[in-house]
Order: structure tokens, then C-alpha cells, then sequence
């Protein structure tokens, strides 16, 4: 009796596993829920991170994580630390540093001292990136507006509208800019919009010159399996999606070019932060040619060429950040700093390779910047002085150094341009 009751039990119970584990398989695939990604990723079948834009949330919940402190900045408990705090001469490169606080309107060249030797500004909206001229005048794209330019006064001189964003690249007589398009590409989602970038070269008058796709940069070529397919996807409330965020572009002048044929003039440089991806792109054909990070990268920033035919770029990641150098030809990690925890930005980020051999890395959502040595060690420091009455210091999206005589000002302490 004994034996037959644990036979039928067995039984009823291996069918009640069974029936669990079919409905468990079943919402694990109909809702996304664990362990549907695990399977995804061990069958190397997971699609990258899809970011949905600010604009498909509730205007009242944007407004209230708009006034949480890591919106625009981040709570420091040591406010009081405003402008240069540290500078050893005889280590830093030196130069004048161009910096701008995010998300306000205007920019300021500084010593190295930290005196402002000049300023500019125009209205009210948002900056985005500042590329100085050689005539004291800057570009300046607002974010998702337009592309302008200004004089050395910040009279504006030309606007061009578009959706203009996080990178400008002077090549001669002609600037190149990231424009953003909304519009169906259909091996992306059949039915919503996404943000497809724009690679954009325009006159120093303000003609647009030519476009190219960065999606069709990747189509028919070795590399088009990166493009997301999201169609197994729904997205209730979003307007667009954003698979791709380009974040930089280069354009390599040639002078590199013994190194590897990768940095034959004109060949373009883009940075991909939603495809964790640095990609070159020929100049000719417009068709990437090389790509480097999904393995490696998490949301990078700013990728660019280096001396001895190297690339840089600021790798985000999750919790820490870390800067790479890597050599194209062997996607091998020649040099890096990682000083571990104490070193995170999740959004935006530069990095700088400086003519003495230094880096200069922007740790844009603390609002800091710093200068290293080979071996790691700071020789020149600045936090954002434009810090909040609640302690909130205000991100810096980009600082560039600029070696002496390379623009048109002097360092002259206490000169503000006025």
C-alpha cells in the first residue's frame, strides 16, 4: 500500500513540476521575465541595451528626477573644493583649458591657475559641445536644436536648425556634426520611430555639405549583425527609442597613416555608446571598416586616435570607469587607468592625450577634471566652482587643453574677455 502511494505521488507530482515548469517557460517568454535574458545571452542571442529618451516619461516624473542632484550634477560633500586644486608646472602640459557646465549657457578658457581669460555666451538654451576658431569665435550645437556659430564677442553669426548634438570636428574649411533624424527604420522596429544618426559636414558658413547614415555605415558590411533588431520588442509609451547614441566623430588627417591603412586620411572615427562600439569609417565608401568594444566596452565615450597609431576612449561601465588604449591592428589594451570605485561617471565623459604624454580625463557627472602622468599619478586637478546652494555640483560635459599659442588669447590672469 506503502509502495503504491509513493509511485501515484511520485507520478502527480513529477506532472505538477511538469505543468510549473511549462507555465514558468511560458510567461519566461511572454513577459521577458527571468530567466528569458539568461537564455538570450547564453545562446548569444541577447539584444543590446535599449534606452528609451526623457520624452516618453511622464512630464511630471521628469520634472521631479530633474531636481534630483545626478540630473545635471551630483552632491558633493566637499562643495567647498571650487576651481584648480591641484598644479605640479613641472609635470602638467601646459596650455589653456576650455570647459563649459552642462546644460547652461556659455563656455570660459581658463589658465592653468584657474583665471578665466575669456568668456562666452549668447542666450538661454542648452549648450551642448563648444569647438573654438581660430578667429576667437566658437561652434556650438544646442542640444537637439541647431548648430551656430559665434564671434569672438559672441555676436551669432549664422544658425543652422537640426537635431545637432555631443560632437563637432573641425577638417579645413568645413565642420562635422552628429545630427539626429527621427524617422521608422524598419530592421531596427517596424512601427516605432528611432533616433537615426546623422554624420554631417557643413561650411564654416553654415551650408550643409553632405550627410551619411551611421545605420548604413554598418548595412552590407561584415559588421551589419550589430544593428539591434528590436521587433520582438514593444514599446508602450515611447515615442522614439534610441539604439544607437552616437557621442563622437573624428576625421583623421593622414598623419597617421604609416601606422595602419585604418588611419588613411579622411577615414572617420565614431563613437557608438548604446552599441558599446568605437567603429572607422573609410571616407570614401562610407562603410565601416573596423569596430571594436561589444565585448569590452559599456555605454564608452569619446574614442580618438593617439600618437604610434593608438586609439583612447572612456569606458563608462556600471560602477567604474576606466580609460583604454588600445592598438586597432590587434584589439589589444596597450595602456589603461582604472583606479577602481573612487572613478565612475554613468553619463557623458572625455578623455584628452596631451602633447607631453599626459592624459586629461573629464569626470563629467561629479563636475571634475584631472590630469595624469603615464603612471597614474595627478599632476593637475579642477572641480567645477559653479556648485548649488544644496551642495549639487554642476557636470562638465567636456574640458579641452590647448597647448600655448594654439588660440588666439593670452594667459593673462584676471583677463574675463569682457
Amino acid at each position: 500500500m506503502s509502495r503504491r502511494f509513493f509511485l501515484y505521488s511520485s507520478f502527480f507530482l513529477v506532472l505538477l513540476l511538469c505543468g510549473a515548469s511549462f507555465s514558468w517557460g511560458y510567461f519566461t517568454q511572454s513577459r521577458e521575465i527571468f530567466p528569458h535574458s539568461l537564455i538570450l545571452r547564453i545562446a548569444g542571442k541577447m539584444p543590446p541595451a535599449v534606452m528609451v529618451p526623457a520624452n516618453a516619461v511622464d512630464p511630471d516624473d521628469l520634472a521631479a528626477l530633474s531636481a534630483l542632484g545626478y540630473y545635471e550634477g551630483t552632491y558633493d560633500q566637499n562643495a567647498d573644493r571650487q576651481g584648480v586644486l591641484i598644479h605640479d608646472p613641472a609635470a602638467a602640459s601646459p596650455g589653456l583649458n576650455l570647459y563649459y557646465s552642462w546644460k547652461k549657457p556659455g563656455a570660459q578658457l581658463l589658465t592653468m591657475e584657474g583665471e578665466v581669460v575669456h568668456r562666452w555666451s549668447a542666450d538661454d538654451t542648452i549648450w551642448g559641445h563648444v569647438e573654438p576658431l581660430q578667429d576667437g569665435g566658437v561652434l556650438v550645437t544646442s542640444k537637439f536644436e541647431y548648430l551656430r556659430r559665434l564671434s569672438r564677442d559672441s555676436e551669432i553669426l549664422w544658425t543652422l536648425p537640426g537635431g545637432f548634438h555631443h560632437a563637432l570636428w573641425l577638417e579645413g574649411d568645413r565642420v562635422w556634426a552628429i545630427d539626429r533624424v527621427d524617422r521608422i527604420e524598419a530592421d531596427i522596429h517596424d512601427d516605432v520611430p528611432v533616433f537615426s544618426e546623422e554624420i554631417v559636414a557643413v561650411s564654416m558658413d553654415g551650408e550643409e555639405l553632405e550627410r551619411h547614415s551611421v545605420l548604413d555605415m554598418l548595412r552590407g558590411t561584415p559588421h551589419a549583425h550589430l544593428i539591434p533588431s528590436l521587433r520582438h520588442r514593444e514599446f508602450r509609451d515611447a515615442l522614439v527609442i534610441d539604439p544607437l547614441h552616437a557621442n563622437h566623430v573624428e576625421v583623421f588627417d593622414g598623419s597617421q597613416a604609416h601606422h595602419s591603412p585604418l588611419f588613411a586620411k579622411g577615414n572617420l572615427l565614431i563613437g557608438l555608446r548604446h552599441l558599446n562600439l568605437a567603429m572607422i569609417v573609410d571616407g570614401r565608401t562610407f562603410k565601416a571598416i573596423w569596430v571594436w568594444g561589444p565585448v569590452t566596452l559599456t555605454r564608452p565615450h569619446h574614442p580618438s586616435s593617439v600618437e604610434g597609431g593608438r586609439i583612447l576612449v572612456f569606458n563608462n561601465g556600471l560602477q567604474e570607469s576606466e580609460i583604454l588604449e588600445l592598438e586597432p591592428e590587434t584589439h589589444q589594451v596597450v595602456w589603461s587607468y582604472a583606479p577602481g570605485e573612487s572613478f565612475f561617471t554613468e553619463f557623458m565623459g572625455s578623455v584628452q592625450r596631451l602633447p607631453n604624454g599626459n592624459t586629461l580625463i573629464t569626470e563629467s557627472g561629479k563636475g571634475y577634471v584631472f590630469e595624469i602622468d603615464r603612471e597614474g599619478k595627478t599632476v593637475w586637478q579642477f572641480a567645477n566652482p559653479d556648485v548649488d546652494e544644496e551642495g549639487v555640483r554642476a557636470a562638465i560635459w567636456r574640458m579641452s587643453r590647448y597647448a600655448p599659442g594654439e588660440l588666439p588669447f593670452e594667459s593673462v590672469p584676471g583677463d574675463d574677455g569682457s
